[in-house]
């Protein structure tokens, strides 16, 4: 049993019950939103704050997945990777801009202000921190220039960034699954 968690085998495992669970995440939160809450739509009411959490939730499945590229995309040469892995976060960071403009209209549309929860104030800074990472990331690594010096030393900064920003996004998620049902 010892040998199992240093393989290969153990990390595999671990990445097939990641993709389980979040797709069990994803395929209860629709069928939360569409049997118990009505669905999703963009009419100003209790159904356009159905697509926040959905967005997010798609935001932190893509954050992952971003992450995860580089350790289950062997079959791909480097730089083929890292776009694969810069795509991947652009689409995780659109993801989340749109879930915050739709918390934002909605909460306008209802007469209600913003930023009053540590939810809200959690994920403005994790959305944040990864639009600087994104940025940072971009210009680092993608920018064709010969200042390899940089890049070492930013890059464990970005993977250790990483782990926080994750960190981050967990706890957002929690404080704001209190925050997600009909009053």
């Amino acid at each position: 049993m010892e040998n199992f968690f240093n393989g290969r085998k153990a990390f595999w495992t671990m990445v097939g019950f990641s993709q389980f669970f979040g797709l069990l995440a994803l395929t209860l939160l629709i069928v939360w939103n569409c049997v118990y809450n009505g669905g999703f739509a963009w009419d100003g009411r209790y159904k356009e704050f159905a697509i926040h959490p959905l967005c997010m939730l798609l935001s932190v499945l893509l954050f992952g997945e971003g992450s995860l590229i580089y350790r289950t995309c062997g079959c791909f040469n480097r730089p083929t990777v890292k776009v694969l892995h810069a795509v991947i976060m652009f689409l995780a960071v659109a993801l989340a801009v749109f879930g915050l403009i739709t918390i934002f209209l909605f909460h306008s549309s209802m007469h209600d202000g913003n930023m009053y929860t540590m939810h809200s104030w959690l994920g403005m800074a994790t959305i944040v921190g990864v639009i600087i990472q994104f940025l940072a990331g971009g210009i680092l690594f993608f920018i064709p220039w010969k200042a390899n010096s940089i890049r070492k030393i930013y890059t464990p900064i970005h993977k250790y960034g990483s782990f926080a920003l994750l960190g981050m996004l967990q706890s957002s998620v929690l404080t704001g699954a209190t925050r997600s049902t009909r009053n």
